[in-house]
């Protein structure tokens, strides 16, 4: 079978993992997912617009940032994986392909930039922003809000194995990684692979494989901080966008968010199909490949010396673009 027939073999939509949700005679697909994506992005530029209206400023959304990253989005993908069984939120070949898509595209895009000599800064951001998703803040809530507590488990656990990927070589593809700053630009192995999502996702892992129990109380607890994680994580995202620079370095940022909204989730989908992965670990796989540029690519490239305009350009038009990108995706693959 060739591979575009693989690729392109149509999928019957179900919607078993949509919170239950079944569709309303005469809503079509296409409408019940914008249903189900559109208040993503309305609390996303919800965060924005108050930031932009005084309710908040730069400093408040570093101290947002920093909670929801450490404290309350770890705390949410533990508890979702560590009450589910192990057996349903743990699957090797995703994970495999996730890496093979990601690191054929980061392969490529480094052998063209020495083979046409491109600026090393330039290519350093155009490869990141071209492969590296924003999981944690828009990943995991779609992952939510479509498949529920199933997909977010999968999604959580997938994305644990995901980050440490990403970051290990979105930092090796920028031109500051190599050194020569060592005070400014270090950056800590733990930092790359022992992040906190990464922690929780294998401690949530650890609990499910031994199905321990989780006390009632700290359960309760669990639960209620759980609750805050995916609306003041988008919030937060909201506050750290900027319409400032957009239109920088537009060819290359089209491009870039090409790559990353189209190819590579294209790319992950053929992937799934030539090795037989289906159902949920099939659909949230796509998902979070074709997720948006993450932020923290900006932040990289001003760190380590990239090109933060380039940056920037490609995770705005990227999340902004993404609105309409997801639902495709989604119905592409099934909900």
């Amino acid at each position: 079978m060739e591979w575009w027939s693989i690729a392109l073999k149509p999928i019957t939509p179900a919607l078993p993992y949509s919170n239950n949700r079944k569709a309303k005679a005469g809503l079509t697909i296409p409408m019940h997912l914008v249903n189900l994506i559109l208040p993503i992005f309305i609390v996303i530029f919800l965060g924005f617009f108050l930031k932009k209206a005084g309710f908040f400023d730069e400093l408040f959304v570093q101290v947002l940032n920093r909670l929801v990253y450490q404290v309350l989005l770890p705390v949410l993908v533990f508890w979702e994986i560590a009450r589910s069984s192990f057996q349903t939120s743990f699957n090797p070949r995703p994970v495999a392909v996730a890496y093979t898509a990601m690191g054929v595209l980061w392969l490529a895009i480094w052998a063209a930039g020495k083979i046409f000599r491109l600026r090393p800064a330039a290519v350093g951001s155009f490869n990141q922003g071209a492969f590296r998703g924003n999981l944690a803040y828009i990943g995991l809530a779609v992952a939510s809000n479509v498949y529920g507590t199933t997909g977010l488990s999968k999604a959580g656990v997938l994305a644990g194995f995901m980050i440490p990927f990403m970051n290990f070589f979105s930092i090796l593809a920028l031109p500051g990684a190599g050194g020569r700053h060592q005070t400014r630009h270090r950056i800590p192995v733990a930092s790359i692979f022992f992040n906190p999502l990464i922690l929780a996702s294998f401690g949530g892992l650890l609990f499910s494989f031994f199905s321990l129990s989780i006390p009632a109380l700290i359960a309760g607890t669990l639960r209620l901080v759980s609750s805050l994680s995916l609306p003041l994580a988008l919030i937060s995202l909201g506050g750290s966008l900027s319409f400032a620079g957009i239109r920088n370095e537009r060819l290359l940022a089209a491009l870039a968010v090409l790559l990353k909204l189209l190819l590579l989730p294209f790319l992950g989908l053929i992937l799934l199909r030539a090795c037989g992965v289906s159902g949920l670990d099939y659909r949230i796989t796509v998902l979070l490949l074709a997720c948006p540029t993450a932020v923290v690519t900006y932040i990289m490239a001003v760190e380590l010396e990239g090109d933060p305009k380039l940056a920037a350009s490609i995770v705005m038009w990227s999340t902004l673009l993404s609105l309409a990108n997801l639902p495709v995706w989604i119905w592409i693959v099934g909900f």
